[in-house]
């Protein structure tokens, strides 16, 4: 039994295992200093929230992400919550970078939390357009030749036995 890789498919992997990486990154990073999570939430812009109802869904949302990327089954549920959630992250930190906030903090976790703005904006925007790489090169799967000419016998010893049972 041989097995086949394609260009295709190290694609995918790749940018899959990227989003994998910082979805992980970020969730455990925020969950083992959850304390200055919190600090950093309770800092935010958007009084609308309170910052105790962040504390655990953003971390468990980014972690479930990062699941749900692991399996082909869940794979396209969490290609759309990872786009979401970098969509929305991204429009917090285009504000933050051309000044909206003046002192806007970055909850992000870790590392990516000492990024300047513009850095972050540039890093974040990379992330949403290989997030889009695994959609777009996946697509929907075409069948050969060999497959359709196998699905028309198929169909056509099906019809044969469909019209003698009705005989």
């Amino acid at each position: 039994m041989s097995i086949k890789i394609t260009y295709q498919k190290i694609i995918i992997q790749g940018t899959v295992f990227l989003l994998i990486l910082l979805w992980s990154y970020s969730s455990l990073s925020k969950l083992i200093d959850l304390k200055q999570f919190e600090k950093i939430l309770i800092l935010q812009h958007f009084s609308v929230i309170e910052p105790k109802f962040l504390k655990w869904p953003l971390p468990i949302a980014e972690l479930a992400c990062a699941v749900l990327l692991i399996f082909d089954g869940t794979r396209k549920t969490g290609l759309y919550l990872s786009a979401c959630m970098l969509a929305s992250f991204t429009l917090y930190v285009a504000l933050a970078s051309f000044g909206y906030w003046s002192d806007a903090p970055c909850a992000c976790g870790g590392i990516l939390s000492s990024m300047p703005w513009n850095i972050h904006l540039y890093f974040n925007l990379f992330f949403i357009a290989i997030n889009l790489v695994p959609v777009i090169v996946g697509g929907k799967p075409t069948l050969t030749n060999l497959q359709k000419h196998e699905i028309n016998q198929l169909n056509q010893n099906l019809d044969r036995r469909l019209t003698d049972e009705v005989r």
